[in-house]
């Protein structure tokens, strides 16, 4: 091991001990609250000072109710009578100073919220005042989670790192929430950080009072911080490391080191479990995948092919903008045909420098005050560099893009383009296998197949005939242009028109959709019975329709047809008779021989030329061959045979 990696696996070491010797167990230390009129706030477990009525010299005092529960310092008891002396003792509930009367009162740790009333009887001097205090005791909320995210979860190994957004820079968001319903952040909560891999920043901070102060750190690999909130908690934009806008937030920045691999950084508070957060930190793009949502697309429909960018080591490289490849980006079927098209800035498939710029976004959803749009779950960003842009009656909004996100993916929209009506040209993209090319740095390239279906022309399914009674059946119904080619993207619906039960799943909702020709839908099955289904794929007048229709129930067993026989008409004593056949095979015959007449019967028809030819089961083949030349196809049903033989 060099120098260098013993000075890190030390410091490490170090940074890992302090953490350990720092997280243990925080409890909630017991306050001394003084009495200075006749109510006072106190928490379970604090300490309340209740002092004498001015100039007394003998008070008894006494828990008198209450709902919350407490005894006194002195003694344990619910009473306690105190003078105030110097010379006298004070029996251990007051200082003997001679300078006024105090005793403790103590707030039961388990008590349970609400009051205490402490009457003060004034013994001497005999016309003293008496009265009563009262003690109002309110637990107060508790640390009840922890949990931590990165606002981004990749950065660049070698990026810029001296401000916040910076490509080798993220931030760091650790939450402590009380106990309460809802719950709500909690600030002068400390919360340690310990990263694997790369450098923290931390900031300055201060416990809720104010006089508890940790200092910045920068560069470290541990450190501690309050959480803290702002004035405007409605505003949640992180501007700088402790400023997360609301309350219960601890804010660092974590940096890239020049080492890729996946930095932990871990998350502790000292009475909650520890959470950790993995952000990547990846190096030079050097691989470029690509993969279409749908192999097959109708004409007129588009597809998103969606690409991957990752480093040497396969970590996912964020804010990569793949391109259309230098050389043929879109290769159609045919040199003469039309190509499919890319949703590009520029309408210019060839051109390199085109940047894409629609987003996978397929249900935009927009803030209802400020319109703008939100990257949600499924939802990925355009290969393009774009602002955002709200979403407004007259303008479809987006989300921003600054390329692939923190899976190292983006997306690139592909359009069939259909025919403009009305045009002496056709302008529609060709049927068949267009292969799309993009490339990322000069020599990393990735390719991807389309192919593009005409519209729908035919409907299977794979459903069968028949369904038990209350079972869950999941059918395929694929669709296809007329020359057999799967139609992706095209729409698809399922509708159950008649028959018991239930119809559920993707092909039955609004604006389904086929994905590589196919869509699925399940049946639970009710009580026996038909059941048809409609499927219409496409729209407008060039949908079509097909009907599917299966049976709940199995049907009736059939019974097995029975054995081929010989029946016998009057066997003379010579064993010899006519007989009918049932028909079958000479093999179905000779076991039917065998069955009436035993192992020596023999059966006899004419051939052609009036002779009879003699069939005996057990005989060669040769002795067969003329019978069998006659019923080459099988023996007919009701053919005569002559029987010799029988029951010899």
């Amino acid at each position: 091991m060099g120098a260098s990696a013993l000075v890190i696996a030390a410091a490490f070491a170090v940074a890992f001990a302090v953490l350990v010797s720092s997280t243990t167990t925080q409890t909630v230390e017991a306050k001394t609250v003084t009495l200075t009129d006749t109510t006072v706030d106190a928490e379970p477990g604090d300490k309340v000072v209740i002092p004498g009525a001015s100039e007394a010299t003998i008070v008894d005092f006494s828990i008198t109710g209450g709902t919350a529960s407490g005894s006194f310092a002195s003694g344990g008891g619910q009473s306690v009578s105190c003078s105030d002396s110097i010379t006298t003792p004070a029996r251990g509930c007051d200082v003997m100073d001679g300078a006024g009367i105090q005793v403790e009162l103590n707030v039961d740790a388990d008590s349970a919220d609400g009051y205490i009333l402490v009457k003060r009887d004034v013994i001497l001097p005999t016309n003293g005042t008496d009265d009563t205090v009262v003690i109002t005791v309110t637990t107060q909320p508790q640390p009840a989670s922890l949990t931590a995210t990165a606002t981004a979860k990749t950065i660049d190994a070698n990026g810029a790192i001296t401000s916040v957004g910076n490509a080798g820079r993220t931030q760091i968001v650790a939450t402590v929430k009380n106990d309460q319903s809802p719950a709500a952040g909690m600030n002068g909560q400390r919360v340690t950080f310990i990263t694997t891999l790369g450098v923290m920043n931390c900031p300055a901070s201060t416990d809720a009072d104010g006089g508890n102060a940790i200092a910045e750190a920068n560069y470290v690999q541990w450190c501690q911080v309050w959480t803290t909130g702002r004035d405007n908690p409605a505003t949640t934009a992180i501007e700088a490391d402790g400023d997360a806008g609301f309350d219960g937030h601890a804010v660092v920045s974590l940096l890239q080191s020049g080492r890729e691999g996946t930095a932990t950084v871990t998350v502790t508070h000292g009475t909650l479990d520890a959470t950790t957060v993995d952000v990547t930190l990846y190096g030079t793009a050097k691989n470029l995948e690509a993969e279409a949502d749908q192999s097959s697309v109708e004409i007129g429909g588009s597809v998103f092919v969606v690409l991957t960018v990752t480093d040497a080591a396969g970590n996912p490289v964020r804010n990569a903008q793949p391109q259309p490849a230098s050389e043929d980006p879109i290769v159609a079927p045919t040199k003469e045909s039309n190509k499919v098209t890319t949703s590009q800035a520029a309408d210019d498939n060839d051109a390199a420098t085109s940047p894409y710029n629609v987003n996978k976004d397929p249900k935009i959803t927009a803030d209802a005050t400020t319109n703008a749009v939100s990257k949600d779950k499924g939802d990925l960003p355009s290969c393009g560099a774009f602002v955002a842009v709200a979403h407004t009656p007259n303008a479809v909004g987006r989300f921003a893009s600054t390329g692939t996100d923190d899976a190292g993916q983006c997306a690139v929209q592909v359009n069939a383009t259909a025919d403009t009506p009305g045009t002496a040209t056709n302008e529609a993209s060709a049927r068949g296998v267009h292969t799309l090319t993009f490339e990322i740095g000069d020599d990393i390239t990735a390719s991807v197949e389309i192919t593009v279906a005409g519209g729908p022309a035919t409907i299977s399914s794979d459903a069968p005939d028949y369904v038990d009674e209350l079972s869950d059946t999941t059918i395929t119904v694929t669709v296809r242009d007329d020359e057999g080619v799967l139609v992706g993207e095209t729409d698809i619906n399922v509708i159950q028109v008649s028959g018991d039960g239930l119809t559920e799943g993707a092909a039955t909702m609004m604006d389904a959709t086929t994905k590589n020709g196919s869509a699925t839908f399940s049946y639970a099955a009710g009580l026996a019975g038909d059941v048809v289904f409609r499927v219409i794929a496409g729209s407008g007048d060039s949908a079509i329709r097909d009907i599917i229709t299966l049976s709940v129930g199995m049907p009736a067993e059939e019974p097995e047809p029975s054995a081929p026989s010989l029946s016998l008409q009057q066997v003379t004593t010579q064993g010899t008779s006519l007989a009918t056949f049932s028909g079958g095979s000479i093999d179905e015959l000779g076991s039917a021989l065998e069955a009436a007449c035993g192992a020596g019967g023999a059966a006899w028809a004419l051939d052609q030329y009036g002779d009879w030819k003699p069939y005996r089961p057990s005989a060669p083949s040769l002795v067969n061959r003329d019978f069998n030349a006659i019923f080459s196809a099988g023996v007919p049903a009701g053919t005569v045979l002559f029987i010799s033989g029988c029951g010899n």
